[in-house]
C-alpha cells in the first residue's frame, strides 16, 4: 500500500481537479498501419473537438512527479524520465521544467508537434533520423528528446538509461496482444530500482471489465506482464476525478528489478 505521507500529497494537490472535456478511449493498437486514423483524431483535437483522453489540469501531473521524486534519488541527478506512447502529456514539460532529462516515444507527428509546442517554439528544435527509423526531435536545452515513431522498434541507445518511466492510460489502451512485448520495451529502457508510474482504469461494473480499451487493470494484472521484471511498490487507488461513466482513475508505482546478467 502506498504510504500515508504519498497518498496525502496526492489528495491535496489534486482535490480541486475537475476535469470537463469529453473523454475518448486510445485506440487499442499503436502502430503505423493506423496512422490515417489517428491523424483523423488529432487534426479533429487540435481544431477544437473532443479533448477525449486529455487531462488538462497540471496539478495531476505534479503529483504524478512528487510520487515519482519520492522514488528517484537526487544523488542520481540528472535523472532521465520515459513517457512511451506519450500523445502530447504536459507531464514531459512539468518534468522538463523541473530539470529532469525527458525523452517521448510516440508515432503521430500531430501528437509531437503539440509536444514540442509545450517545450519550445520551432527553431528551438533540431530534426534527425534514427537508424531505427524513427525520427528524433532534440531540444535546444538538451534535456528533452522525442522519438517520432513506432514504440515496438528498439532503440538500443535507450537501454537501462532511464530512473523513472510515466504512463499515463498508455499499457491499458494497447491490444492485450501487445502487452508483454511493451512490459519487455520497459524493462529493456528502465535502469536497474527505475521508478515506474503507471496510471490505468478501474471499471466499476464487473460484468465490463473485459471491454476496452480502455481496458480495466488492477495490481494482479500489471504483475502478470511486468512482474518478471517489475515488483509493485505502491498502489495508490483513485488520482482524480475523470468524467468517463463507471471508471476511476487508479495508480500504481513499480520498481524495476535488478537484472540478473
Amino acid at each position: 500500500k502506498a504510504t500515508v505521507s504519498v497518498l496525502n500529497c496526492m489528495r491535496r494537490v489534486l482535490a480541486a481537479v475537475s476535469l470537463r472535456t469529453p473523454y475518448r478511449a486510445r485506440h487499442a493498437i499503436h502502430t503505423a498501419g493506423e496512422m490515417g486514423d489517428w491523424a483523423k483524431i488529432w487534426a479533429d483535437i487540435d481544431g477544437g473537438g473532443s479533448q477525449r483522453w486529455i487531462v488538462p489540469d497540471l496539478a495531476c501531473k505534479k503529483a504524478a512527479l512528487q510520487c515519482i521524486e519520492g522514488k528517484v534519488r537526487q544523488e542520481d541527478a540528472p535523472r532521465r524520465v520515459l513517457l512511451p506512447l506519450a500523445g502530447d502529456d504536459t507531464f514531459a514539460k512539468v518534468a522538463w521544467e523541473a530539470g529532469w532529462d525527458v525523452v517521448a516515444l510516440e508515432l503521430v507527428p500531430a501528437a509531437v508537434a503539440r509536444m514540442r509546442a509545450h517545450i519550445g517554439p520551432e527553431g528551438e528544435w533540431t530534426q534527425s533520423a534514427a537508424s531505427e527509423g524513427h525520427t528524433v526531435w532534440a531540444h535546444a536545452s538538451g534535456r528533452m528528446t522525442i522519438y517520432e515513431g513506432d514504440v515496438f522498434v528498439s532503440v538500443p541507445q535507450l537501454t537501462a538509461s532511464f530512473d523513472a518511466v510515466f504512463d499515463k492510460d498508455s499499457f491499458g489502451a494497447i491490444d492485450i496482444k501487445q502487452r508483454q512485448m511493451y512490459a519487455g520495451v520497459l524493462a529493456d529502457y528502465a535502469k536497474n530500482d527505475a521508478a515506474y508510474y503507471i496510471e490505468v482504469k478501474y471499471r466499476k461494473d464487473e460484468a465490463k471489465r473485459a471491454e476496452g480499451p480502455p481496458f480495466h487493470l488492477e495490481a494482479d494484472d500489471l504483475l502478470v506482464h511486468f512482474g518478471t521484471d517489475f515488483s509493485l511498490t505502491e498502489s495508490y487507488g483513485e488520482l482524480y476525478p475523470i468524467p468517463m461513466g463507471g471508471m476511476k482513475q487508479t495508480g500504481y508505482m513499480l520498481t524495476r528489478k535488478a537484472r540478473t546478467a
